[in-house]
């Protein structure tokens, strides 16, 4: 995946650089500098998020579904997510912090066994006193991708400040790519039932055991990286808390808080939804999701093709906007094709400013705050998001199936007007 990336885009004419060129850096300049931006411990560090990232793009297709199927309602299914959501938003700050004053690959090994624990239980038990268990355990990991404290601050340690941009690219470039593998992966329980002569939940069940196996293995790749030292990440931090990009933490908190309710009140449901109203499921959810991610990663490929500064501000703002129109209009479509087709816009609208917005926080603050800056994000983010499905549940379950979007549509677009107020002149750091 990585070579094609970098031969990808080549052939360009005059004094534009070719996308290979843009992942070098210029000769000369710095004696010894690396000539790629990829150096050996980011190409670790996107082997492990692969797997990681081919796990989850399984279970968004399957999770949801499986509870369904084994006879837990929408509103079971909802407390679930929230209980995964508070513990994983408790996480995000303690670690964010401790990575910022002790390092971040500890974590990220701690993750991958934190998942595997999770999935094996998911695999071998249906009890929903375990299946508690199990998401409290998953959600203490740390490390599952680019938006995570650790793995944020990690990449901004070893990236410079002009290719950030497009080093959070590759690494969502990449996970799209593995993201599509993950989505075929997901939508082979009906295959295997009739392949291996089992029942409907046993599929599933095979499918968590696999993903264990997978992100049992993902922490091997970070063993090697070599960690940063305090002192090369702008200076050890004398206070436990971060205290000279507060006011900039706070803001990107709120409105992250904003976002988290909008997408989280449907996120969780949408399977279980679909499958009341079209009385269909992974057969196609996974390929949907599938589809939505390739475009995803063809549209990634624009971003190195801008050679200016990106107004990320304003890139994000319209983007919401934008999955505010699709979300809204999801309850409403008459048939499964125009769903899938409504869900696939949805999807790459969600998608496609993520390593933008990741480039965006650890850009703005101080250097040794980064990881804690994405650590109260996700605290803010987290916690609104944690009430939203057990709400979209009961609202789906007891008042209407289409409210829930309704509500998830209007608090998107907020998020997209409250980037544009907080950060519509936005200060960038120089490291």
């Amino acid at each position: 995946m990585l070579t094609w990336i970098t031969k990808t885009a080549k052939g360009q004419k005059g004094n534009k650089r070719s996308f290979l060129s843009s992942l070098r850096t210029s000769k000369g300049n710095a004696g010894h500098m690396p000539r790629s931006i990829l150096n050996t411990d980011l190409r670790l560090l996107i082997l492990s998020m692969s797997l990681r990232r081919t796990i989850l793009g399984c279970l968004q297709v399957i999770r949801s579904l499986y509870l369904y199927i084994i006879g837990y309602d929408l509103m079971a299914i909802g407390l679930l997510s929230m209980i995964a959501t508070i513990v994983g938003a408790m996480r995000s700050v303690f670690i964010g912090i401790l990575a910022d004053k002790y390092g971040r690959k500890v974590f990220i090994v701690l993750g991958g066994l934190s998942s595997t624990v999770r999935l094996l239980i998911y695999a071998f038990f249906t009890d929903y006193t375990m299946l508690i268990a199990a998401q409290i355990i998953g959600a203490m990991g740390e490390g599952a991708g680019a938006g995570q404290p650790s793995v944020s601050g990690m990449i901004a340690d070893k990236s410079m400040k002009e290719s950030r941009t497009k080093i959070f690219t590759i690494f969502a470039l990449t996970n799209s790519f593995v993201g599509i593998l993950g989505s075929l992966l997901g939508s082979l329980p009906k295959p295997l039932q009739s392949w291996l002569l089992i029942g409907e939940a046993e599929s599933f069940r095979l499918l968590f055991l696999f993903c264990a196996f997978l992100s049992f293995i993902s922490f091997i790749f970070v063993l090697p990286i070599r960690e940063e030292p305090p002192r090369n990440r702008g200076g050890r931090r004398e206070s436990f808390l971060p205290k000279k990009s507060t006011a900039t933490i706070s803001r990107f908190s709120v409105v992250r808080a904003i976002g988290g309710f909008g997408f989280g009140i449907t996120g969780d449901l949408i399977g279980p939804w679909f499958k009341i109203k079209f009385s269909m499921g992974e057969e196609v959810l996974g390929p949907v999701y599938a589809v939505s991610r390739f475009i995803v990663m063809l549209l990634y490929l624009l971003i190195f093709k801008v050679e200016k500064d990106l107004d990320e501000v304003k890139i994000i703002a319209l983007n919401r906007i934008l999955s505010a129109a699709a979300m809204l209009l999801i309850p409403f479509v008459p048939g499964c094709l125009e769903f899938s087709l409504l869900l696939i816009a949805y999807r790459v609208s969600i998608t496609i400013t993520m390593p933008i917005r990741q480039a965006f926080i650890v850009s703005i603050v101080d250097p040794s705050e980064r990881s804690s800056a994405v650590g109260f994000s996700n605290l803010a983010r987290m916690s609104i998001r944690s009430f939203a499905p057990a709400i979209g549940g009961y609202i789906m379950q007891s008042i209407s199936m289409s409210l829930p979007f309704v509500i998830g549509a209007a608090v998107i677009a907020l998020n997209g007007v409250s980037y544009q107020f907080f950060f519509g002149k936005r200060r960038r750091s120089t490291s």
